[in-house]
């Protein structure tokens, strides 16, 4: 729905719309029901409520810089992060990795710092070794 809106920085779902919501202002779009947010944008920030981001949520957001993935996210869809060249850097809070789809940080620097839990690097080493290098995973700083 929103496609070459690669600029968008702000997204509002009106309140009391029965299926799509925004919730804690998060400047996205979030299908209640699911838990899962469907769309995002630059200042979107993902609530600890979402537990899935859906396929190409983020698609050709090329200018978001950094995004954190809080605890409450299981999974990841196909292809979320591809085209999103201005990514800096990676924030996952959860102690276990998501589950990943296909293409989830294609086209992405793979140089870019990802921050997860200091007691579960090695798991997002291994869960992440098809996108970045070790070298790029690194321990939360709180």
């Amino acid at each position: 729905s929103f496609s070459d809106c690669s600029g968008l920085t702000s997204i509002i779902v009106e309140e009391g719309n029965a299926k799509y919501d925004s919730r804690d202002n998060c400047n996205a779009i979030i299908e209640t029901k699911s838990n899962t947010l469907i769309a995002g944008c630059k200042n979107a920030v993902i609530p600890n409520t979402v537990t899935s981001i859906g396929d190409y949520a983020f698609y050709d957001c090329s200018v978001l810089e950094s995004i954190t993935i809080p605890n409450s996210v299981t999974s990841i869809g196909e292809g979320v992060f591809l085209v999103c060249y201005a990514l800096t850097s990676i924030t996952f809070e959860g102690s276990m990795p998501p589950r990943f789809e296909e293409d989830v940080f294609k086209d992405v620097n793979k140089s870019i710092p990802v921050y997860v839990p200091a007691n579960s690097i090695e798991a997002y080493k291994k869960a992440l070794g098809d996108y970045f290098p070790e070298t790029s995973i690194r321990a939360l700083q709180h």
